[in-house]
């Protein structure tokens, strides 16, 4: 055989850095693999030039056999990094994107080698739970939650947990057992936020499913009234724009926790209810209807609040234009103040006048400003009545008497 020549390079690599042992790892040739391990000569961590060795080759590729006889070698290196700072491990989980037959098994066996470091971050500093909660493999993260070493709580280079991760890929199947699994885990502290002082719950009501979204809201550890940068609280960010399909029933999710802030203000002084009139294109007149109607549902909504610019949620619908709708709903809807007035002093139809609104906004305007002032000038006068009626009467030896002109 060649390898009994004593002159061959048994680890000549080719034009990519591969050497012989790299591509037996690589194709899962276990039988080529196991005569290239019994030659002494043979360098087990020779990687290619992305810094690759055999060992994360074969785990990257579900080769489970040519796995095992890596780590039979003393000499091996289990927690070996790429160029990318992946180990053979981080390897197998982020490559399972790609269908792999025997993942689960190279992830059990190297972590069943005390060598390994199931925490171990890659130059994102992404640990192999970061790339599991990614991938939305709930099998896997399980595994790693039995690890006796394993940090839930990783941060990434973006502050990211594994939890976020989860969530922030929840509309991909398994993500549901993915998060049921950590929050089984009483170790995993499921309010730290990422870099954009995000929580697991903001990233959710964005990006995930409602049942998700539920299974957060549900447990009473997380936090709903959580701030962001901007302090928006997760209700907030559920009013602003989104792909999300579920978005009404998210936020209806939100508005039945009885704990939920329905009237919080961000940085600028605006409630969920106004971010959503103000946030949400007038091209997507349906989806704010249905917004606003949810929130006026909610009892406990304020729809009066003004922001730090003493605008209000009557004062987006204006703004907004269009046909109108989801002004004539806050018109309609009890204790609103028809009557407010903006930092100007201006009422909502000199505002309307200002902004250029539609003239169907103003007709709406019009008339509800009009049937306001015929009731309040009715008032009037019936206030006027009652007081000459108290005008027309004096006291006679302490009873009253009505006084004839």
């Amino acid at each position: 055989m060649l390898l009994g020549v004593m002159e061959i390079d048994v680890n000549l690599r080719d034009f990519s850095g591969w050497t012989p042992l790299c591509h037996a790892a690589m194709l899962g040739k276990e039988r080529v693999a196991q005569i290239l391990l019994e030659d002494e000569r043979v360098q087990v961590n020779l990687g290619n030039k992305y810094s690759e060795t055999p060992l994360t080759m074969a785990a990257s590729r579900g080769h489970g056999e040519v796995v095992k006889l890596l780590l039979k070698r003393p000499d091996i290196e289990v927690n070996s990094q790429d160029q990318a700072g992946r180990t053979p491990l981080s390897s197998a989980i982020a490559r399972e994107q790609i269908p792999v037959v025997n993942y689960e098994e190279v992830v059990r066996l190297l972590l069943e080698d005390k060598r390994t470091d199931a925490n171990l971050p890659d130059t994102a500093l992404k640990t192999p739970l970061h790339h599991a909660c990614e991938n939305s493999k709930a099998r896997i993260v399980k595994f790693l939650l039995a690890h006796p070493s394993i940090n839930p709580n990783a941060q990434d280079s973006a502050l990211s947990t594994p939890l976020s991760l989860a969530v922030r890929m929840g509309h991909y199947a398994g993500a549901e057992s993915t998060v049921d699994a950590l929050l089984s885990d009483s170790r995993v502290l499921v309010n730290l936020k990422n870099q954009d002082e995000l929580t697991s719950l903001h990233l959710a009501v964005e990006y995930a499913k409602i049942p998700v979204v539920r299974r957060l809201i549900s447990d009473p550890r997380v936090d709903v009234n959580s701030r962001n940068l901007t302090l928006q609280t997760p209700l907030h960010t559920a009013a602003t724009p989104t792909l999300n399909f579920d978005q009404d029933e998210i936020i209806e999710t939100l508005l039945a926790r009885p704990d939920v802030d329905v009237n919080a203000r961000d940085q600028s002084g605006m409630t969920p209810l106004s971010t959503a009139l103000r946030a949400i294109s007038p091209a997507w007149p349906i989806q704010v209807e249905s917004l606003v109607e949810i929130f006026l549902k909610c009892q406990r909504v304020d729809a009066n609040l003004l922001d730090n610019q003493g605008k209000g949620p009557l004062h987006f619908a204006v703004e907004r234009g269009g046909d109108g709708k989801a002004l004539e709903m806050l018109l309609k809807h009890e204790g609103i103040n028809v009557g407010v007035k903006d930092l100007e002093r201006r009422n909502l139809l000199e505002f309307a006048e200002a902004e250029e609104s539609s003239v169907t906004v103003k007709q709406i305007l019009r008339e509800c400003l009009g049937r306001e002032a015929s009731r309040d000038e009715g008032r009037r006068g019936k206030g006027g009545e009652e007081e000459g009626e108290e005008e027309g009467e004096e006291e006679v030896n302490g009873e009253p008497r009505e006084v004839v002109g």
